[in-house]
């Protein structure tokens, strides 16, 4: 189901996370690395290769983690100002 989504018919890894708003807008049409799965409204996928950016990538799960959380549990994450 991944390879088919993301248009891939090799081996790939990939990493999927939630987003909403104007991230959700811009993360759905940048193109590769990151893909728009089709089972669930509000989530993203990216491949994740050998030059990902690792900092982007923590902060797109830390994001992710925030939108899907109990309100006490975001309190203790530690994010970034926007």
């Amino acid at each position: 189901m991944y390879a088919k989504t993301a248009g891939t018919d090799g081996p790939s890894t990939v990493l999927t996370f939630q987003s909403e708003g104007q991230d959700l807008a811009a993360l759905s049409n940048i193109g590769h690395p990151f893909f728009r799965p089709r089972w669930r409204p509000n989530i993203v996928g990216m491949f994740l290769e050998d030059d990902a950016d690792w900092s982007e990538i923590g902060e797109l799960v830390t994001e992710s983690y925030c939108l899907l959380a109990p309100t006490k549990l975001v309190q203790l994450v530690g994010r970034r100002p926007d």
